[in-house]
C-alpha cells in the first residue's frame, strides 16, 4: 500500500523550502557614493522579511501538525480510536497523529489512550486492492510497546523475515473509515528458536 507517511514527508519538505529564500544586494558597481549607508540600509531591509519568513514557516509547520490541538490530527481532521488484542494483551489507542481516508484506503497512527509508552501505525488498502493497478501494498499493523520491550508486527516488510504465516493480516474489512479484522503478530525483537508469535484482532475507527 502507498504509505500515508510519504505525504507527511512531502509536506515537511515543502515547509522546509518555505524558509530557504535568499536576498540579493541590488547595489551596482557604478554607485560609489554612500556605499556604507546603502549596505547598512540593505541589511536593515532584509532583517524584517527574514524574520517574517521564519515566523510564517513556523506557523505553517504548527498548523500542519494540528496546531497543538488534541482534537486535531496531522492533517487537521478529528482523531479516531483503535483497539488491538495481541494474545492476552489489549491495547486502546487514540489515533491523534493520523486518521486519514484517501481513495478508500485508511492510514492511521496514534498512541496509547492510557498514556503508556505504546504507539501504533497501520495501513489498510481499499476494497479491490488486490486486482487494482494502483500498486496498493498489503495491509499491515505495527505496535511499538517499549514498556514490555516488544514490537508487534502483522504484515509489512517484516513478514518476509519470518516463517510464512508468522506475521500477517489474516482477514479484514475496510470501508475507508472503519477497519476490522484478525491478525497474526510476530515480536520483531525475537529471532530463531525464540521467535514469539501471537494471534489477535483489531478495530480502528476514524470520524466521518
Amino acid at each position: 500500500m502507498k504509505r500515508f507517511y510519504s505525504f507527511v514527508l512531502v509536506l515537511m519538505m515543502i515547509v522546509a523550502a518555505c524558509g530557504g529564500s535568499d536576498t540579493q544586494d541590488d547595489t551596482t558597481a557604478g554607485e560609489d557614493t554612500n556605499t556604507t549607508t546603502s549596505a547598512a540600509s540593505d541589511m536593515e531591509d532584509t532583517e524584517t522579511p527574514t524574520a517574517a519568513t521564519e515566523e510564517t514557516t513556523t506557523s505553517i509547520a504548527v498548523q500542519a501538525l494540528g496546531d497543538g490541538n488534541e482534537d486535531t490530527t496531522f492533517y487537521g481532521n478529528p482523531p479516531g480510536t483503535g483497539t488491538v488484542e495481541v494474545g492476552d494483551i489489549q491495547y486502546e489507542f487514540d489515533l491523534s497523529i493520523l486518521c486519514l481516508s484517501m481513495a478508500g484506503a485508511l492510514g492511521i497512527a496514534g498512541t496509547a489512550a492510557d498514556g503508556s509508552d505504546v504507539s501504533v501505525d497501520a495501513d489498510f488498502p481499499p476494497v479491490g486492492w488486490e486486482t487494482s493497478d494502483e500498486g496498493w501494498e498489503a495491509p499491515s499493523i505495527s505496535i511499538d510497546d517499549e514498556g514490555r520491550d516488544v514490537r508487534w508486527e502483522a504484515g509489512g516488510v517484516v513478514a518476509d523475515m519470518y516463517p510464512e504465516g508468522s506475521s500477517q493480516i489474516d482477514s479484514f474489512t475496510n470501508d475507508g473509515r472503519i477497519a476490522v479484522g484478525t491478525a497474526t503478530f510476530v515480536n520483531s525483537y525475537s529471532f530463531g528458536d525464540d521467535v514469539q508469535v501471537e494471534t489477535g484482532q483489531f478495530e480502528f475507527s476514524c470520524p466521518e
